[in-house]
């Protein structure tokens, strides 16, 4: 039998023997440089460089990082604690460049958008404002004033036109069919009244269209409108251009010789008849002055390519005014702006006078 000094000795080989062998099973753990999470650990501590293309492809290795941080995070050895950084103030930056002010709108400062503008004293003669008046427009249903002045003079008042189908086209609001018949001023009051585009290609259409197009360019040239040309009588083509100074000129031969045009032009409401039936048509104006009794009388104007054309003459005490605005998104307000200003300065209360 074994002494009790032998079974201690055997005993304690045993336990060193234990030791060794799990202490290099744990080293070998470690050694072990395909152990992912023993590389990310080492890599956040800086001290084993990050070359192996699947681990840094691995989707395991931002948690890996996050654990081996959390396990280093202690260590004086192997982390370098974060430097704790003053906060940054945050401050405004400052725009050495002075604001521009939006320009301010007043009384006597009307903001206008219309491209171009003419306001002229009829009863004198005196312009009173004008913007951009010798740049070329394109003169939408403005033309419809040429138009119906062409009508007026060369062609018979009762005489019956025919709607064709060209001309019945033409009109948005299908209020003529093909086939109707109108008396000539039923369709300058068509033309005038609601712009009416089947009308007045029909009057165009009821005389001669080319005869009927070279007279509006004659008349154009007569009167001294240089700056215009007219190749159809509705305004749809952005052809059809003109001036604002040109327009004065059509303006005041129409005031000083057409007054028919303008009275047809202050109806806020009227009708025409349609000759073979006997059936009457309501036509609501397009002009918001219509019926006012400062309204002398105007025409409107819309198209993409030329925006709001507006020709307007107003009563202005004893003064006549022509207002002519083209080329505007508003073009009603920027005209009651214009009146608005003129009124003020004949009354003596405008600061610009």
């Amino acid at each position: 039998m074994l002494n009790s000094k032998t079974k201690v000795f055997s005993l304690c080989l045993v336990i060193l023997s234990i030791t060794l062998i799990s202490h290099f099973l744990i080293f070998e753990k470690f050694k072990n440089k395909n152990n992912d999470t023993y590389k990310a650990s080492l890599i956040d501590v800086g001290l084993f460089e990050f070359n192996n293309k699947s681990l840094l492809q691995s989707t395991n290795t931002e948690a890996y990082k996050k654990q081996s941080f959390e396990s280093y995070k202690k260590s004086s050895t192997y982390f370098k604690p974060e430097t704790k950084e003053a906060p940054i103030k945050k401050t405004k930056l400052v725009n050495t460049k002075k604001a521009i002010s939006a320009p301010k709108e007043d009384s006597d400062n009307p903001i206008l958008l219309a491209h171009s503008i003419l306001l002229k004293d009829l009863t004198s003669g005196e312009i009173l404002m004008k913007r951009n008046e010798l740049d070329s427009w394109p003169m939408a249903s403005l033309t419809k004033l040429m138009t119906a002045t062409i009508a007026l003079e060369n062609m018979d008042l009762t005489s019956k036109i025919l709607i064709t189908k060209n001309s019945a086209d033409q009109s948005s609001n299908l209020l003529f069919k093909v086939g109707e018949y109108y008396s000539v001023i039923d369709m300058i009051k068509a033309s005038l009244i609601l712009s009416n585009n089947a009308s007045a290609l029909a009057l165009a259409e009821g005389f001669g269209y080319e005869k009927f197009i070279n007279l509006m360019q004659s008349k154009a040239n007569f009167l001294g409108m240089k700056n215009s040309k007219f190749f159809e009588p509705t305004g749809l083509s952005p052809l059809n251009k003109s001036t604002a100074l040109d327009f004065e000129i059509l303006a005041k031969y129409i005031y000083t010789n057409h007054k028919e045009i303008l009275d047809i032009t202050t109806e806020k409401i009227s009708s025409i008849k349609e000759i073979t039936s006997g059936s009457d048509k309501v036509l609501n104006s397009t002009n918001i002055f219509a019926g006012e009794n400062y309204f002398i009388g105007g025409k409107t104007g819309y198209t993409l390519e030329a925006q709001g054309n507006l020709f307007s003459i107003f009563k202005a005490g004893n003064k006549v005014l022509l207002s002519i605005v083209l080329g505007s998104k508003s073009k009603f307000e920027d005209t009651q702006k214009i009146y608005i200003l003129s009124l003020r300065k004949l009354l003596g209360l405008s600061a610009s006078k």
